[in-house]
């Protein structure tokens, strides 16, 4: 007789700890399933690195679900149908819990599992499991789309209960089916580069605990200066929470109630408010899954860009010559993350100084960074080019030279990241081609050789870029630099 299960699609939720579809999906009998294909067919998460961290994310959830309740999570590479398919001769599938996607690929991959699983008579039980709350469930009074952050944050406070965290399962009932095919996390063959994967580990702990060890020192030791000190590169202010939050390996209503909790609130005001940034950004690209491509302000698909691959692999590969984009890009691409500051200078650079598009600098963090959350990446892009939802004007073009001067005064964090400049002077560091022969020579740099001019002069690109958003629109700003 064929046993009768309950199944846990487990995606972008690789945590014990409050992840609502393992606890309501537990208390049956049940199998537990990650399934590759359905997320090579998103076309989401499936860079190099993407796939680097889900492999160790996996590895680690696989372990932790073992050692708790000597429950087997199930490896499958094709779709959640092709699964089903498989096992419907030797287990009778009754519900399929899953935690909501919010991406439109997501969201339409659901819609459809809802429909499939329909015809099949089996029912489907899904959860909000990584945000706050639902887009949907946030209304404004005429039901219009809020296109600003400060009265979507008031509302958020005005009308909506903080869902609180569930707690861990009691117990997973996970069943080993006789000719089930359980298979082997390397069947996913989601290491395609193994050095990259090496070096991935040397900087990250990709586990649940990790996650939550981080957020407790976060809160114990920097939540109450992270007012203060989140803008400067070279300080370890920042959670650098953003990767466990994106493949759900710590929950972010958690994140909430510790941070609330611990500090009476105030103290993490601008920390929360991060938090509510991103579910700003979910329910932006909810409301508008367009703007993955278009930007919200429509003038600007008449934006006159700039198509330069020379100077586009210069700020990949962090050779402009401005040491705190370089800087920057460098610490990206050795580490997969950037700093939140330093992470608007480059993408202002980008697309105020080179001309080139807000698409191709998403493009590139999305294979390049550990945390590209698709929503969040896309929004703020669109925010620092100024044609997104609540952007800063187009005339906000940031200044490399004196953005470094503020938040990394003594050139602490451009030394660490652009090491040919180390033996420059404080004075000269963030604009070395203006520093004396006598002053280069001491500290060993030869311009052109062993570090590069600048790629574009700044002035000149800050007026190009000026008249160009004037072409567009024929609109007059008070233009101003930062």
């Amino acid at each position: 007789m064929r046993p009768s299960l309950d199944l846990i699609w487990i995606r972008q939720d690789l945590r014990l700890h409050d992840n609502p579809a393992l606890f309501y999906g537990s208390g049956r009998p049940c199998l537990v399933l990650f399934t590759w294909g359905d997320f090579t067919g998103s076309g989401e998460h499936t860079s190099v690195l993407a796939k680097a961290w889900l492999h160790a994310a996996l590895k680690n959830f696989a372990a932790d679900l073992d050692h708790r309740y000597k429950a087997k999570l199930i490896f499958y590479p094709g779709t959640l149908l092709e699964f089903l398919d498989n096992i419907k001769l030797v287990a009778d599938i009754n519900k399929v819990h899953w935690n909501h996607a919010y991406t439109p690929a997501g969201i339409e991959r659901d819609t459809f599992y809802q429909t499939a699983l329909g015809e099949r008579d089996i029912e489907v039980d899904t959860h909000c499991g990584n945000l706050l709350h639902e887009p949907w469930e946030i209304q404004s009074k005429n039901h219009a789309f809020i296109e600003h952050f400060s009265p979507f944050q008031r509302l958020y406070f005005d009308q909506l209960q903080h869902r609180a965290s569930l707690d861990y399962p009691a117990h997973v009932r996970a069943e080993t089916v006789k000719g089930v095919n359980y298979g082997s996390l390397k069947d996913l063959k989601l290491i395609t580069d193994q050095k990259r994967y090496d070096d991935l580990l040397d900087y990250w702990d990709i586990s649940e605990k990790a996650g939550r060890d981080i957020l407790k020192a976060f809160v114990k030791d920097r939540l109450q200066h992270f007012d203060d000190s989140c803008e400067i590169p070279s300080v370890q202010a920042t959670s650098k929470l953003s990767p466990y939050i994106l493949w759900g390996q710590i929950s972010i209503r958690w994140i909430w109630e510790i941070c609330d909790s611990q500090t009476g609130g105030e103290e993490a005001k601008t920390f929360l408010n991060q938090l509510l940034w991103r579910e700003f950004a979910y329910y932006s690209l909810f409301h508008n899954p367009q703007l993955i491509q278009e930007p919200f302000s429509k003038d600007f698909q008449r934006f006159p860009w700039r198509s330069d691959a020379g100077r586009l692999e210069a700020w990949k590969n962090g050779q402009t010559g401005y040491p705190l984009i370089d800087a920057g890009m460098r610490e990206l691409k050795q580490t997969g993350w950037i700093h939140n500051r330093v992470r608007l200078v480059v993408s202002s650079f980008l697309v105020k100084n080179l001309g080139i598009s807000w698409q191709e600098g998403a493009a590139y963090f999305l294979d390049h960074s550990i945390d590209a959350d698709l929503a969040l990446n896309t929004i703020n892009w669109q925010l620092v080019t100024g044609c997104g939802v609540d952007s800063y004007p187009f005339s906000r073009i940031l200044n490399p030279i004196s953005q470094g001067e503020k938040f990394d005064p003594e050139g602490i964090y451009v030394s660490h990241w652009v090491p040919e400049l180390r033996h420059l002077p404080e004075k000269w560091i963030h604009h070395p081609w203006d520093a004396p022969a006598d002053i280069l020579k001491r500290a060993g740099l030869k311009l052109d050789e062993n570090y590069p001019r600048p790629v574009v002069d700044f002035h000149a690109s800050r007026t190009w870029a000026l008249d160009a958003f004037h072409s567009m629109n024929g609109a007059d700003e008070i233009y101003g630099t930062a």
